[in-house]
């Protein structure tokens, strides 16, 4: 398949958009309440895409039920992968390729883009211990000992959650950019279900009393929504463009490299890091590569 400058275009800017959110993702997790700083950016991102409907829409506004559905269950992915990130944001990033494995599967079963996990196929062979690899590096990471074995539990279950919910939103974006659904009424109905979706966790915590982020912050809740508004329109834009076994792996290994190192040297995480969550970070990322590479083989591109 031949590769037009569009597709580089959407996969520079989503990856860059990406790795920036995940910086103010991790900075706003230790300061506030995740689940009012996530009601608070899909606030942002509303009232964001409310305006490029406005100025780029053409006049054409219209909500896209399935779409607000689908944002809503967003909300509830956004949140569990909040609260991994803000345990370890290197070592969380370490098994994004997990969501990226689930909808590439989901987008080659469902809407026929390639043979996925033949065991016949070296790529098949790759992809599988891969996601096995990943999965088992979690046995090494212990964790500074402040955290404690409820926190690490938490992060764990969080990891998967994420990954079947991420990956199954990523088929459904797919599905929906084959609808030949605008982006402004994407982007508007992804928001508008998100911004709904992320009162259930205030709800589920007994937390509905009004509070606004404190002053400082606000330059943070702007551009960290402004990032992820940007991400999250590339992506979609990107998938309009290529096969998801394309686009997906390519992007989820710059996500995750420079997110990784951001965690590391910028939050210091390495400082609480013991020798054996070294030798998981060694094995999910080498299990990380041997993934996005047996994805693409898969794929044959």
């Amino acid at each position: 398949m031949i590769i037009n400058n569009e597709v580089y275009l959407a996969t520079i800017i989503a990856v860059a958009s990406g790795i920036f959110g995940q910086y103010f993702i991790k900075k706003l997790a230790s300061l506030e309440s995740i689940s009012r700083a996530l009601n608070v950016m899909f606030l942002i991102c509303v009232g964001l895409a409310s305006a490029i409907v406005l100025f780029f829409g053409q006049g054409h506004w219209r909500v896209e039920i399935f779409i607000v559905g689908l944002g809503f269950i967003n909300a509830l992915v956004a949140w569990l992968w909040w609260r991994a990130i803000k345990v370890s944001l290197s070592q969380t990033m370490l098994f994004l390729p997990l969501t990226g494995f689930t909808g590439v599967f989901l987008t080659a079963l469902l809407l026929g883009e390639g043979n996925f996990l033949n065991p016949k196929d070296l790529g098949g062979v790759l992809a599988l211990l891969g996601a096995l690899g990943l999965l088992s590096s979690i046995y090494f990471f212990r964790g500074s000992r402040q955290e404690g074995k409820k926190v690490r539990r938490i992060w764990l279950w969080c990891i998967i959650g994420q990954s079947i919910l991420g990956g199954v939103i990523v088929f459904l974006m797919k599905y929906f950019a084959l609808q030949e659904i605008s982006k402004t009424n994407f982007i508007f109905s992804w928001y508008l279900g998100a911004f709904l979706g992320s009162f259930m966790p205030l709800i589920l915590e007994k937390d509905l009393k009004i509070r606004l982020p404190r002053k400082g912050l606000w330059p943070a809740y702007l551009l960290l929504s402004v990032a992820t508004l940007v991400s999250v329109l590339t992506s979609y834009w990107s998938l309009e463009l290529a096969p998801a076994a394309l686009v997906l792996p390519f992007q989820q290994f710059l996500n995750v490299l420079s997110s990784a190192l951001v965690g590391l040297f910028i939050f210091h995480e390495r400082k609480s890091f013991s020798f054996l969550d070294w030798i998981g970070v060694a094995v999910g990322f080498t299990s990380m590569v041997l993934l996005i590479v047996g994805i693409s083989l898969v794929a044959k591109i």
